[in-house]
């Protein structure tokens, strides 16, 4: 779904991005989506059905993931077989 909604503004999808951080070790998000200058446009963070969501959303923020222009999803495997 990411890729196919970044196609048309020229975007990439990259899985497993990392966002550097001043003394501290990097976040990795499950995926960026970037522009043509390499600029983040958005995040997606991917949770297994049996988190809670909410906890999970939480925790990240509390670590210091983007709180703007991020999706969290949380994945049935169902939706896939």
């Amino acid at each position: 779904m990411l890729v196919k909604c970044a196609r048309p503004f020229e975007w990439m999808v990259v899985p497993e991005y990392q966002i550097a951080r001043t003394g501290k070790n990097p976040l990795r998000v499950d995926a960026a989506v970037l522009d043509a200058f390499n600029l983040p446009r958005g995040y997606w963070e991917a949770k297994d059905e049996k988190d809670d969501l909410r906890a999970e959303v939480n925790k990240k923020f509390a670590t210091g993931y983007p709180q703007t222009n991020i999706l969290f999803q949380a994945l049935s495997f169902q939706e896939f077989s």
